[in-house]
């Protein structure tokens, strides 16, 4: 809103010094004062005009620039590995759970599996969830829910933008929130 009135007040202070210029051409009939406003009119349009726009095209270009560099991921990635609380020993057979909202989105059992982004290869306990993202979110979003929540962007495959959540270790019997207030959301991983 401040754009439009400094270019408002800009064209006010171009017509200003350009109507001073036509009264001293015509009342006082010194030309060349006269046609010295009118070009410092022209001038002053000009410089403001500029300004505002790159300013405008500054502010579009980050908007841009935000929108290319932390796109909508078109996937969401619940990864992880169910672990004995007490042994420590990675569980293959647990039925893993994701929720949105307490609306079942997604399933999966721990098994020998790999998730190409942990860096662990081939494990046991291993859950994988892959669901899409109708609610856009983008890894800014996911990442200021809580600190200790850290999603990252998984490696595309066929154009696919997936974001992806690690958990490990995840237990038997447990419930995993992560809430997203600002679209009033609650993911939950549980574990059976």
């Amino acid at each position: 809103m401040k754009s439009i009135q400094y270019l408002f007040l800009a064209t006010l202070l171009s017509l200003l010094i350009f109507t001073m210029g036509l009264i001293v051409i015509l009342i006082t009939e010194e030309e060349q004062i006269g046609f010295a406003l009118i070009w410092a009119s022209l001038i002053t349009g000009t410089l403001f005009g500029t300004i505002l726009i790159s300013r405008w095209v500054n502010r579009a270009t980050h908007l841009v620039e935000e929108r290319v560099t932390n796109p909508p991921l078109s996937h969401l990635v619940f990864a992880g590995i169910i672990a004995d609380p007490v042994s420590g020993a990675w569980l293959n057979g647990k039925t893993v759970t994701l929720y949105v909202n307490e609306k079942e989105i997604g399933k999966d059992k721990s098994a020998l599996k790999s998730f190409r982004d942990s860096q662990l290869g081939p494990v046991d306990g291993q859950f994988i969830i892959e669901v899409k993202n109708p609610y856009e979110l983008d890894l800014t979003l996911l990442n200021s829910i809580d600190p200790d929540i850290n999603f990252r962007l998984a490696t595309r495959i066929g154009g696919k933008t997936i974001g992806y959540r690690w958990i490990q270790p995840v237990h038997p019997g447990n419930r995993y929130p992560f809430k997203i207030e600002k679209k009033n959301l609650t993911y939950e991983i549980r574990v059976e």
